[in-house]
C-alpha cells in the first residue's frame, strides 16, 4: 500500500520529493489510522489541499458517512481543518462546509467551492455533458482538426440538444459553460 502512495505521489508531482513523501508518511502514522480509507481520503486533501466530503466521496467512491468518520480523526490531529463554508447551498439546505490542509490557499478553497457548484448545479451537469458528447460523438467524425471547434458550431451541437436536457442556464449561458469545458479539455474554441 505504501508504494502504490508513493507512486501516485511521484505521478501526480512529477518528480520524487522524498522530504514530502516522508512528511506524508510521519503525519498519517501519528494518526493510528494507516488504512486504505484513510490514506486515499488524505492523499486526496495532498493533492486538491481542499474540498468538501461529498466531493471526496464522489471522487473516491466512498459513501458520506465513511468519508467522515475518516475525516474526524484527521482533523483531530491537525492534519485536516474546517476552512469554510459555502455561501450559498444551491437548491437551499445545508451550507456543504470545505476542508483542508492548514496549508490550503484561498485559491484552493474557492476552487474547491467552485467544484462543488458544479457538482451540484443542473445546468453546470449539462453543460458537462454536451463537451463530453462533443468530444465522444463529434469532434471525432469531422474531417478537420479534432483539437478545435467553432463557436457557432457548438452553438448548434448544444442547441440541438437543449430541449433535451437543460437545466439551470439559459442557452447562451450553457454555450458558454460547453466551450469552458472544452477548453479545459485542450479543445481551442474559435469565435
Amino acid at each position: 500500500m505504501i508504494q502504490l502512495i508513493l507512486l501516485l505521489i511521484i505521478r501526480k508531482t512529477g518528480y520524487v520529493a522524498p522530504r514530502q513523501i516522508a512528511q506524508f508518511l510521519s503525519k498519517l502514522k501519528k494518526t493510528g489510522l494507516l488504512n486504505s480509507q484513510t490514506l486515499a481520503v488524505y492523499y486526496f486533501f495532498y493533492t486538491e489541499r481542499a474540498s468538501t466530503i461529498t466531493y471526496i466521496a464522489e471522487e473516491l467512491d466512498l459513501d458520506d458517512s465513511s468519508t467522515y468518520r475518516v475525516i474526524k480523526p484527521l482533523i483531530k490531529h491537525g492534519l485536516i481543518k474546517k476552512l469554510g463554508k459555502i455561501k450559498a447551498a444551491p437548491g437551499g439546505g445545508p451550507k456543504p462546509i470545505i476542508y483542508g490542509v492548514p496549508e490550503a490557499l484561498p485559491e484552493d478553497i474557492a476552487k474547491a467551492g467552485e467544484r462543488e457548484m458544479k457538482r451540484v448545479t443542473p445546468g453546470y451537469e449539462f453543460a458537462r455533458k454536451m463537451s463530453q458528447l462533443i468530444l465522444d460523438e463529434y469532434l471525432p467524425n469531422r474531417m478537420n482538426s479534432s483539437n478545435e471547434i467553432k463557436y457557432i458550431e457548438v452553438a448548434k451541437f448544444v442547441g440541438r440538444n437543449y430541449p433535451l436536457y437543460h437545466g439551470g442556464f439559459d442557452k447562451g449561458g450553457a454555450i458558454e459553460i460547453t466551450c469552458r469545458y472544452l477548453h479545459e479539455q485542450g479543445i481551442k474554441v474559435w469565435r
